[in-house]
């Protein structure tokens, strides 16, 4: 099932409209058990005794963001001059023609319609491609080679382990285009070439429709997700009433929040404090040296010399130590 658009006001309409692919990620938090274990749930889920929100899967925003933008209360970003963006409408098209070179057998078309989902209103996708056998969908990704050593998995020139987001993103993808199985077509570091092949998992999918389901009844009866992020509600109510007070006496759960804010604040300084003079610890331990290496790790403290350059305005050779990083091999005790 889907929409076409003859314009990029009718794009943008129908993304306000529907969580997108790479907007799903925020419908999900993730949580840290009293076992230490990591739980993913969606953002109107009840979280279980003793959990601790970490924080969004997406990294890209919140779901309190996503929730304040499709209800109009902040702008969503303007995608016209994001710079990622901007460089995927250059680089995008390179990276499947190097695709189609390298496997003139996949079938790589582009997509230009607006893919919905066929039983869950307010689901849908922009497709990057698709290939011609099965109709799947070709997620492509430009991706900076640390994260990639550090986050995905290659196997015999093939991606067979993603971020979790991604994974969402092309299952969602997936739903929509009513495939078998999707495809993720990334480029590293802009001279290595990877794709990997994602197989369609309905448990996933049905967890996706649970949370775009809740999270459309939340839009519908004006209620956020109870995780809010600062910087949303900050832009949220940014025009405020000078020396207006509000009365929270009677307000429990605001009273607790202020005063687990004050202690997490004072808990904060003091910590910040403490890694300081570790860190000069460390850093009086390499002296004048620029790397070390220690009983499970190594320290990195490189020195950084800029040379005198002339602008507008003077800028005089300087010599200065760069970020101190300590590298552990094996988990902490």
């Amino acid at each position: 099932m889907h929409a076409k658009f003859n314009s990029e006001a009718e794009w943008m309409a129908l993304r306000e409209a529907n969580v997108g692919g790479s907007e799903v990620a925020a419908l999900f938090n993730v949580w840290r058990a009293p076992d230490g274990s990591e739980v993913v749930r969606h953002l109107y889920e009840t979280p279980g005794e003793g959990e601790i929100m970490l924080g969004s899967l997406s990294p890209y925003g919140t779901g309190y963001r996503l929730y304040c933008e499709k209800t109009g209360q902040v702008m969503p970003e303007d995608l016209a001059r994001a710079t990622r963006v901007i460089a995927g409408q250059f680089l995008e098209p390179a990276i499947a023609a190097w695709a189609k070179s390298r496997w003139p057998d996949w079938g790589l078309l582009k997509s230009r319609v607006y893919h919905l989902h066929p039983t869950v209103p307010g689901w849908g996708a922009s497709l990057d491609y698709f290939t011609q056998r099965g109709g799947e969908p070709v997620d492509v990704k430009n991706v900076d080679g640390l994260v990639f050593k550090n986050k995905w998995v290659v196997e015999d020139n093939e991606i067979v382990n993603w971020p979790l987001h991604i994974v969402l993103q092309v299952q969602h993808q997936i739903a929509c285009k009513e495939a078998e199985a999707g495809w993720v077509l990334t480029c590293v570091g802009g001279n290595e070439l990877y794709r990997g092949r994602i197989p369609r998992h309905q448990p996933t999918i049905d967890k996706i429709e649970v949370a775009v389901r809740a999270f459309w009844a939340g839009v519908a009866a004006g209620t956020p997700p109870p995780d809010v992020d600062y910087d949303t509600v900050k832009e949220v109510y940014a025009i405020g009433f000078k020396d207006a007070t509000a009365d929270l006496t009677a307000d429990d759960a605001a009273g607790r929040a202020a005063r687990r804010y004050a202690r997490w604040a004072q808990h904060k300084k003091f910590v910040e404090g403490q890694i300081e003079l570790i860190k000069g610890r460390v850093a009086a331990s390499l002296g004048d040296k620029t790397r070390a290496t220690f009983a499970g790790g190594r320290v990195t403290w490189p020195v950084i010399n800029r040379q005198a350059k002339s602008y507008t305005v003077n800028q005089t050779e300087k010599t200065y130590r760069g970020g101190l990083s300590v590298t552990l091999e094996e988990p902490t005790e």
